[in-house]
């Protein structure tokens, strides 16, 4: 299944909106000679099997692996309802899932590639299913992609999705070196004074929203992590969709400000059920990088990981952000995975960030 997350990445809880359903939406022309396949939203008395082929690339015997993803999804929760197939005849050849995530996003499978007509089939399939969502919904489209699943990134190139970024998934232990490691500092609002005495480290609040804001704004500022996506959504659907993943904690999430002004944050987010700490977005504006900070900040989310009992410390980096990977690998983080991240946006004029970073 293509579009699936590493265990280190966890779907959003979904929007319950649903667009319009036409059966024969996006069925092609008579006229054209690929016109064989009818695509269509999957019944509800087919779906255990659609999503058996989804995830195996069968289409009969998949039934267990489809009762698991279930099981998974209602735990999470998932939503598994809109599923498209693209059949011919009586026959299969290619099942489409969309994930409605917080924050006007979707993440997008595809079953693997098997028979001949793959490309065709599923290149129309994900086409269509793309091209129905309103970009009112969604601003961005994803998917990730293991490296050698080289058909299966052909079909998502064909129906506009772009190489965004490859991901290198990391993990340490949060182990009780790293306390000792921060000597007789403790808490992190002490901590980045010892670098810059302008600095101070601010705990979110609600009435410091706008400042977490303008710190993950400044931070876009010559970025080195994906900086493709720059634009394409707006900061509040940004903020949305870190606060979903695993469980919000404010006391995890810091605005660093220097002479008073957001510069930067960094956005920890627990998962008790996996008994880790997610790294959910680091950014420092370009005032407060080449200064250690980042090192400090990651020293304090290891600390925090052993203070709550939580055994790893997760994130996922732009293997072409290159000072972060040096960061993290001295600070002993282990790549554990990679995957193509590819997205479709919907809404080529979607807001950019505001360049403002002063505090109002």
């Amino acid at each position: 299944m293509v579009g699936r997350l590493s265990p280190d990445v966890r779907f959003h809880p979904m929007s319950t909106t649903q667009p319009p359903s036409n059966p024969d939406t996006a069925r092609r022309s008579a006229a054209d000679p690929r016109a064989r396949y009818v695509i269509r939203p999957v019944e509800p008395g087919r779906r255990r099997r659609m999503l058996g082929l989804l995830l195996t690339g069968k289409a009969r015997g998949g039934e267990m692996a489809a009762d698991q993803f279930i099981a998974l999804a209602a735990s999470e929760p998932w939503a598994t309802d809109e599923l498209w197939a693209a059949w011919r005849g009586d026959e299969p050849a290619a099942v489409v899932l969309l994930v409605p995530c917080v924050g006007r996003t979707a993440v997008v499978f595809i079953s693997p590639a098997g028979s001949a007509d793959y490309p065709d089939a599923a290149g129309q399939l994900l086409d269509a299913v793309c091209g129905r969502q309103p970009p009112e919904r969604f601003s961005i489209l994803q998917t990730l992609a293991e490296p050698h699943q080289s058909a299966e990134i052909q079909v998502f190139a064909s129906a506009g999705f772009e190489p965004l970024a490859h991901l290198v998934y990391m993990e340490r232990a949060g182990g009780s070196d790293d306390l000792a490691a921060l000597g007789s500092v403790r808490r992190p609002e002490v901590a980045v004074r010892t670098v810059d005495p302008s600095f101070t480290l601010s705990r979110f609040r609600p009435e410091l929203e706008g400042d977490f804001a303008r710190g993950i704004e400044r931070s876009y500022e010559g970025t080195l992590d994906c900086p493709r996506l720059l634009g394409l959504r707006t900061t509040d659907d940004v903020i949305a969709g870190h606060r979903a993943v695993g469980q919000f904690d404010p006391d995890l999430w810091w605005c660093i400000h220097a002479h008073g002004r957001a510069e930067g944050v960094v956005l920890l987010n627990p998962h008790p059920a996996r008994s880790c700490l997610e790294l959910v977005y680091l950014g420092l504006g370009p005032h407060l990088r080449g200064k250690r900070l980042g090192r400090l900040l990651m020293r304090h989310a290891l600390a925090q990981a052993h203070r709550r009992g939580l055994g790893l410390v997760q994130l996922a980096v732009d293997e072409l952000n290159t000072p972060a990977m040096k960061l993290y690998q001295e600070l002993g983080f282990q790549s554990v995975s990679r995957r193509l991240a590819m997205i479709r946006a919907l809404n080529h004029a979607a807001n950019p960030p505001s360049t403002n970073t002063g505090n109002g």
